[in-house]
C-alpha cells in the first residue's frame, strides 16, 4: 500500500467507477469508517455517501 494515506477498492462497471474508501486517517471520531464514491464515465461524481460497518 505504500507510505500511508487512505486506500480504496475500485470496481469498474461499463465505465462507471465504484470506489469504497477506507477512512482510517481522520482526526474525527465521528467520521464514518468507509465512504462510497460513484463516478460516471465523464468523470462526474454521482454519489459520495458515508457508510458504517453492519454485522449480518
Amino acid at each position: 500500500m505504500g507510505s500511508g494515506g487512505n486506500y480504496y477498492f475500485e470496481f469498474n462497471n461499463n465505465g462507471t467507477l465504484y470506489q469504497v474508501w477506507r477512512n482510517y486517517l481522520t482526526a474525527s471520531a465521528k467520521k464514518a469508517p468507509y465512504t462510497l464514491v460513484v463516478i460516471d464515465g465523464n468523470g462526474e461524481t454521482l454519489v459520495r455517501q458515508d457508510a458504517q460497518v453492519v454485522k449480518n
